[in-house]
């Protein structure tokens, strides 16, 4: 956990200091509210562990996170989730900012994690609510949530370790 907070802290420093485009990167097992989610450890995150929910009816409550954003913006939204070989784009979720529904995410279609470009949304200086919603009831692994002011930015060309 300590891992993943000096990490994301490097980000917004590193950013800050050389004065690159605003960013928001938001691993999801640091979320503050869980909800019905759960924190799974898996080797093919970028902080080892991701946020998941079993299947089932009734589905799992919400999680929810906030965000503290410095510049006002348009924002190009990614949810990096995880897809299967089988039974692909079945497994998926839904990110809301504020109360702005992105596009579902877990239908990349292919085996493993991805970032998914969700939608554009305009940000201003202001704290924002993320909340992570389980739309099918069917197993949804989500790693990370990425905001950023680059339009052009493609963070699945990007090693992890440099996002």
């Amino acid at each position: 956990m300590k891992k993943n907070i000096v990490f994301i802290w490097l980000v917004f420093f590193c950013q800050a200091l050389y004065a690159q485009s605003a960013g928001y990167l938001v691993e999801t097992e640091a979320f503050q509210f869980r909800g019905g989610w759960f924190e799974e450890k898996s080797g093919l995150t970028m902080g080892n562990s991701m946020l998941r929910v079993l299947g089932g009816k009734h589905g799992a409550a919400d999680a929810l996170t906030v965000i503290d954003v410095k510049e006002k913006g348009q924002y190009t939204v990614w949810v990096r989730a995880m897809d299967f070989k089988e039974k692909p784009g079945t497994r998926l979720s839904r990110l809301l900012v504020d109360v702005q529904p992105m596009e579902e995410a877990g239908k990349h279609g292919k085996e493993g994690f991805a970032w998914e470009k969700v939608g554009v949304v305009a940000l201003d200086k202001k704290h924002v609510l993320l909340r992570l919603k389980d739309t099918r009831k069917n197993f949804a692994r989500v790693d990370a949530v990425l905001h950023t002011a680059d339009a052009s930015y493609e963070p699945n060309k990007t090693e992890l370790p440099q996002l």
